[in-house]
């Protein structure tokens, strides 16, 4: 199943639980009341799960000791916000060897798969989530 970007990040947002990714939801300083800094570190925990919980194993096993959930978006942005240099020259090889006929029946579907490894933008952390939980 292939999630939407723009519903993943809806479905965080009516949930008032995007500030936590992205960032404006900060942890309360020292001097606020323990009961919102344990409400903060609660809701902060529990979007940390539903992340990790959506995530590959092996990807899920490798960001297990992060703070919180900025410092896990942060992780997952620098390891995957970067071209696929082995898939994008394979696909293009593909592309390369195939007759004319078949190139233009095949043209579409090749020029779509070629798009999605291009570059993966992660202007939002909700964006990198989608797009991880949508190659599971």
């Amino acid at each position: 199943m292939k999630l939407d970007i723009d519903h993943g990040g809806e479905s965080l947002s009516v949930k008032y639980k995007l500030g936590f990714i992205n960032g404006e939801c900060k942890r309360s300083t020292a001097n606020s009341d323990s009961a919102k800094i344990r409400q903060w570190e609660s809701c902060d925990d529990m979007v940390t799960s539903w992340i990790i919980n959506s995530l590959a194993k092996e990807i899920a096993d490798s960001v297990e000791c992060v703070n919180d959930l900025e410092e896990l978006w942060k992780e997952i942005e620098d390891r995957y916000n970067q071209i696929n240099g082995a898939k994008l020259y394979q696909i293009q090889k593909e592309i390369n060897d195939l007759g004319s006929s078949i190139y233009y029946l095949l043209l579409h579907k090749d020029e779509k798969a070629l798009e999605k490894t291009q570059h993966l933008e992660c202007q939002s952390s909700v964006q990198l989530c989608v797009h991880l939980w949508s190659k599971r």
